[in-house]
């Protein structure tokens, strides 16, 4: 697959998706990829989950972290490296957060997409496909009106100390010879 979408980005514009790219998209493929990462079934397939993913974001020049069906199964990678402490595919997930994190400061408007916080009532975003059915159970007016000031500061005090995770990681991968010295 990988192949495939290397030879369709060379053959067209970077300007549009070419029929594996919106495959890839339109099938919630990486929804599918990062469950089986999550639960780590058949064992040993999450280190090459995660180089797929890599993959994605340090090669493919087109514009795909504003779909929705694939940046929500990035952030569920980024949770996943953050839970576990010592894991065996740390290499892994170490080269992710840091190509994703080159890509979001080529790109600085993508970071509200992946500094997000949930609101109270929000569903969780699992699955793609459970999230999308829910959705429509959703009110978002009721949540909106739910939402106090505390509630916003709350959220803007957390988007900020996570601008600042992140930028520490831009900062590191910039200048990794004064990282290195502490």
């Amino acid at each position: 697959m990988l192949k495939l979408l290397m030879r369709e980005q060379r053959e067209s514009d970077c300007s549009s998706l070419g029929a594996c790219m919106e495959f890839l998209i339109h099938h919630q493929v990486l929804d599918i990829l990062s469950s089986i990462c999550q639960a780590d079934t058949p064992p040993g397939i999450r280190p090459y989950v995660f180089n797929f993913f890599i993959f994605l974001v340090a090669r493919i020049q087109q514009t795909i972290l504003p779909y929705v069906s694939v940046y929500l199964p990035m952030r569920r990678l980024l949770m996943l490296s953050t839970m576990v402490k010592a894991s065996p595919t740390e290499n892994q997930e170490l080269t992710f957060i840091t190509s994703l994190v080159s890509k979001i400061k080529a790109s600085p408007e993508l970071l509200p997409l992946f500094a997000h916080q949930a609101r109270p009532g929000d569903i969780s975003h699992c699955s793609s496909r459970r999230s999308s059915n829910a959705s429509s159970m959703l009110d978002l007016s009721s949540l909106e009106e739910k939402l106090e000031l505390q509630d916003a500061k709350k959220m803007l005090e957390d988007f900020e100390s996570r601008y600042r995770a992140i930028m520490y990681l831009v900062l590191e991968q910039s200048f990794p010879t004064f990282f290195t010295c502490f």
